[in-house]
């Protein structure tokens, strides 16, 4: 026989696997400032027995001036059984206690979700909202078993810059030897913030003049 005299090592990778899984989204996923967002929050068993004691906490990204917060009106709801989701108005953590997800059924996964309206706040910027797993829980019906995700569910809410509309008309749009035409201008503001401070000019063309006597409102 042969012998090896030096010796021979490997390694092994081990990847644990969990049936709990959870993911989010916003809907829309571009607001402005204090602009509302539908958030969801999606949980998945893939366990044949049911998951009982489900809870959940996500803390929205940023502070309360420059980030997410829970929405003025959140309307929370969940399809988690008999959970208990709490989201006060104005603050930075939604929580979800006592919840339970379906067992998984001729291969198809246990579903329940979470609804809560978030609100946009401050300056423009991409907030992105994550959930660790340690902020997941639920436990295998009939046993004492308490598992978690095993990867963080994530989503972004991008907060855009402040804008304002303009549209300008002349009426009539032709005139001749001199005739005046009033001209309108309609400032938008297409935010969900107030816009403060305007200020307008028109600096008109060669050929063109502010009408004697002045009509203005």
């Amino acid at each position: 026989g042969e012998c090896v005299r030096n010796p021979i090592s490997a390694d092994l990778e081990v990847q644990a696997v969990s049936d709990l899984a959870d993911s989010k989204l916003f809907t829309p996923d571009i607001v402005g400032p204090n602009g509302v967002s539908l958030l969801t929050i999606s949980l998945t068993n893939t366990n044949n027995s049911l998951l009982i004691n489900v809870s959940l906490v996500d803390n929205l990204p940023g502070n309360t001036t420059n980030g997410l917060v829970v929405a003025p009106v959140p309307n929370p709801s969940t399809t988690c059984g008999s959970g208990v989701v709490t989201a006060v108005p104005g603050t930075q953590t939604i929580s979800l206690a006592g919840g339970t997800i379906p067992a998984q059924a001729g291969g198809v996964p246990g579903l329940c979700t979470i609804t809560v309206n978030v609100q946009g706040r401050g300056a423009a910027n991409t907030y992105l909202n994550i959930i660790p797993p340690s902020n997941v829980s639920g436990t295998i019906q009939g046993t004492p078993t308490v598992i978690r995700p095993i990867v963080d569910a994530s989503a972004p809410l991008t907060i855009t810059g402040l804008s304002i509309g303009v549209v300008k008309e002349f009426n009539p749009l032709t005139v001749f030897g001199g005739s005046a035409s009033t001209m309108s201008v309609q400032l938008i503001n297409p935010n969900n913030a107030d816009l403060v401070g305007i200020t307008f000019t028109d600096n008109m063309p060669a050929g063109m003049i502010v009408a004697t006597p002045v009509t203005s409102s």
